[in-house]
């Protein structure tokens, strides 16, 4: 499942790595902030990714959805993404996003 997830964002072009440098050194500096710290940063790349998500699934049929329950997808989606992160930090967030860190 991991390497489905890595390999579904490794060529993924919504992360810009010059910001997501200069956050994960605040993050390595402010530790106990990395979730705050991502989540304002990075708010709008994981709503790309949570819609780009949804509109991967097969099982979906998006369009016989509502605005509003297609917006109450998303909202569901960013809200899980972003709990993984909270979990597991800058790792998880770097896996979501496509990034190799090393």
């Amino acid at each position: 499942m991991l390497k489905n997830l890595i390999n579904r964002f490794k060529h993924n072009k919504l992360i810009d790595l010059n910001k997501f440098q200069e956050v994960s050194k605040s993050c390595i500096n402010e530790p106990s902030k990395t979730y705050e710290i991502l989540n304002k940063e990075f708010s709008k790349e994981m709503r790309k990714i949570a819609v780009k998500q949804i509109n991967n699934e097969k099982n979906l049929d998006l369009k016989n959805l509502s605005v509003e329950d297609k917006e109450h997808l998303i909202a569901e989606r960013e809200k899980e993404l972003w709990s993984k992160v909270k979990n597991g930090g800058l790792t998880t967030f770097a896996l979501i996003t496509g990034i190799t860190l090393g």
